[in-house]
């Protein structure tokens, strides 16, 4: 049985994706204390709660599906013949510290009560001429089964294809 969709939503953040940094810990004297560094993040995260407005009163409290693509620069030194738009990014920021941010922004934002909720997650990282970032939220029904029968249409980009035409798929 496939999930029932309560809504779906599909957000479209521009700018360049930032990833949360992770909490440092200090000690002064007798005293231990945790801080999140300041930087560029802030205003990315900012962006992100900005963009993803329009959440469905109250905040589902159900399981959620996200489905997220971060479109990042193309780095100076790739050679033209690879820069192309939808190929995959496997270099830093780490995937795993943009979703963070994305889920506590979309928390704030009332898209769901604890971003526990988030009971299925697609993400991946693309090189892209436009950085940003696109994320297709689905409220899902309680009592929904895998999704697993399904397949993600992204999967095989066009970037993809265009690398087994020039014959160096794999060879990245």
């Amino acid at each position: 049985m496939s999930p029932h969709p309560v809504y779906i939503k599909n957000i479209v953040v521009e700018g360049l994706p930032e990833p949360q940094p992770r909490v440092k810990a200090f000690v002064k004297g007798a005293h231990a204390s945790v801080y999140t560094p300041k930087g560029p993040w802030q205003a990315w995260a900012q962006r992100v709660y900005l963009c993803s407005g329009g959440a469905p009163q109250p905040p589902h409290d159900g399981p959620v599906r996200l489905d997220i693509t971060y479109r990042m620069p193309m780095p100076a030194s790739m050679p033209k013949r690879l820069q192309i738009d939808g190929s995959l990014c496997w270099r830093k920021p780490d995937i795993d510290n943009l979703t963070k941010l994305v889920m506590d922004q979309l928390q704030a934002r009332g898209w769901y009560t604890d971003d526990g909720r988030v009971a299925i997650l697609f993400e991946r990282k693309v090189y892209s001429r436009m950085p940003g970032m696109h994320i297709t939220i689905t409220q899902l029904e309680s009592g929904s089964h895998d999704i697993c029968d399904t397949v993600d249409p992204d999967i095989l980009t066009a970037a993809t294809r265009k690398l087994r035409g020039l014959g160096i798929e794999g060879k990245i």
